[in-house]
């Protein structure tokens, strides 16, 4: 019984934390898109000079560590396989 129970928790846990890091991710590309917008606004009033490539380069190393810390977070987890599976059901939710 106590197996069924963690499975559920596990199960629980990571549908809540799937949902949580999809709608925190909706909330930063807004804010991201924000901050594109908002510089290249300010480029096209002679204002700043953006360096565009280093830019995309900047962000795109935060992507790629993103990755590397939900696969480090679900390779520790003791019931990882139900966690994943939680996740995902509750990131597509």
């Amino acid at each position: 019984m106590d197996t069924v129970l963690d499975l559920g928790f596990a199960g629980l846990a990571g549908y809540a934390l799937g949902y949580t890091i999809k709608r925190l991710m909706h909330f930063l590309f807004v804010l991201f898109g924000l901050y594109v917008l908002s510089l290249l606004w300010l480029e096209s009033k002679g204002i700043i000079t953006v360096e565009w490539k280093n830019l995309l380069h900047v962000f795109g190393g935060m992507f790629s560590g993103f990755n590397s810390f939900t696969q480090s977070i679900l390779k520790k987890l003791a019931f990882s396989g139900t966690f994943a599976m939680g996740f995902f059901l509750g990131f597509k939710s």
